[in-house]
């Protein structure tokens, strides 16, 4: 399987990152809004309507403003750790599917396989 790793922006004004294979694609963190994150995708030659999945790394808007809109409009489930979710102050919409993740405990969407763990930061429960 080959891995592709595409840095959409890493920064202050937002961090979102998409990694996909030749069957999946997760986008990590949403921090640009979501006609951004959709322009920056365009703009690499991805369709946002092929993203598997959305990984929240922790509840900064800088990694998180465009997450809810983004996983209602394209129907994406959320992967966050309990501490995240607790941090980000209702900005997922309820209806949108959340999945917690927990460091140290791989898991995987289609053919990714993600290990998060745990990072320090001044942030509810922050994982890479």
């Amino acid at each position: 399987m080959t891995l592709k790793i595409c840095v959409l922006g890493s920064g202050s004004e937002g961090n979102s990152a998409l990694v996909y294979s030749e069957t999946t694609a997760v986008l990590i963190d949403a921090g640009f809004s979501c006609r951004k994150i959709v322009e920056k995708l365009e703009g690499v030659g991805f369709d946002p309507a092929n993203l598997d999945a959305l990984l929240i790394t922790h509840e900064h808007g800088d990694h998180m403003r465009g997450a809810g809109l983004l996983s209602k409009k394209y129907s994406l489930p959320v992967y966050l750790t309990e501490g995240t979710l607790s941090g980000s102050r209702g900005a997922l919409h309820k209806d949108v599917p959340k999945e917690t993740l927990h460091p140290d405990e791989t898991f995987t969407i289609g053919d990714i396989e993600i290990d998060p763990f745990t990072v320090p930061h001044d942030a509810g429960e922050p994982v890479a």
